[in-house]
């Protein structure tokens, strides 16, 4: 009985050893995980000042991920919001309005890849008017929806809808779940300057903390919009169609048409499953009851590994690869 034991024991110090030396030789980069602090934007930055990531972010965002010709600012990617307006091909007979947040908008990615060019490409005689912005929620959509219906020459609105949207800015999140936990579901919540972490010497240790606790905020993130989206009386929800009703009225009657596509999160479970297709049959079940146009973008991806779609592991942008799938799979709906 105390040989087995022993033997236990023994096996067991071996392999904690094996591990840690396993983890000093090859280091988990956790900085390079979490690069940039928040998402670049547009126009501006929200890097932190001193963030020691940020001296590495030519490793960690490609160069060619910004637009062409635009300013390259050391901690930033600069996008060139009028181009993306402009569509491009502005002159084309056929022009629709894209509105939505980040991922419409294109974050992380340049002009070519933005989901409006990839849409131009599969259909060449229509221009698409990328009117997306970073952050914008529903509320937002529905604000400034009325003074584009006055000013932009269009015929159809195309909002991609993100299941973020459905939360405003303001919005008190649940304990432990703050907004980037909103926007990137495995973001991890130790911070590398935890007292935690830099209290612990086993580099393996670290290791299984960090994966802890990206599981453990993965699992809230994904708790908390099954709650806001699943529970037969949440206020948000219900705002969230009479928004929808509202965006739908102001454009039937300026004699355009509108549609919505839900824009799926890029992330799949352990098993490989995508933990929010409930949601998005709700939401389309909803739809069809008010009689409103929705599309489910999940649709576009299949199988897809979904790690393939995204811009960097610490951000769940979509990529070109993306937003290309997405453009096919809406242009072979609309040529039914």
């Amino acid at each position: 009985m105390l040989k087995n034991l022993a033997i236990t024991a023994l096996t067991l110090l071996f392999l904690l050893t094996l591990g840690e030396i396993s983890c000093r030789l090859f280091p988990y980069s956790y900085e390079s995980k979490i690069s940039v602090s928040f998402p670049p934007h547009f126009g501006h930055c929200y890097s932190s000042p001193g963030h020691s990531a940020l001296q590495n972010y030519k490793k960690i965002i490609p160069p060619d991920l910004w637009d062409q010709k635009i300013l390259k600012h050391p901690h930033c990617l600069i996008y060139d919001q009028q181009k993306r307006m402009r569509g491009g091909h502005p002159k084309a007979l056929k022009q629709v309005l894209l509105v939505g947040d980040s991922f419409t908008f294109g974050e992380g990615v340049s002009f070519e890849e933005s989901l409006g060019q990839q849409l131009a490409r599969s259909n060449s005689d229509t221009n698409f008017m990328n009117f997306a912005y970073p952050g914008a929620s529903i509320y937002q959509v529905a604000r400034k929806i009325l003074p584009l219906l006055k000013d932009a020459p269009f015929q159809r609105v195309l909002y991609f809808y993100n299941l973020n949207d459905l939360f405003p800015q303001s919005h008190p999140f649940s304990k432990g779940v703050d907004w980037n936990t909103q926007q990137q579901l495995p973001w991890p919540r130790i911070s590398k300057d935890s007292p935690l972490l830099k209290q612990t010497f086993s580099e393996l240790l670290k290791l299984l903390i960090n994966s802890y606790n990206k599981g453990a905020t993965t699992h809230n993130s994904i708790a908390l919009y099954r709650q806001h989206y699943l529970d037969e009386v949440s206020p948000l929800y219900q705002k969230l169609f009479e928004k929808l009703e509202t965006i739908n009225q102001r454009v039937l009657g300026a004699g355009k048409k509108f549609e919505l596509v839900i824009y799926p999160h890029l992330h799949r479970d352990f098993w490989g499953a995508y933990p929010f297709q409930k949601i998005h049959q709700k939401i389309l079940v909803d739809c069809r009851r008010r009689n409103l146009n929705c599309l489910d973008g999940q649709r576009a991806f299949g199988q897809q590994q979904m790690a393939q779609l995204t811009v960097h592991p610490a951000d769940q942008h979509p990529n070109g690869q993306a937003n290309q799938l997405m453009a096919k799979f809406l242009t072979s709906v609309w040529k039914k």
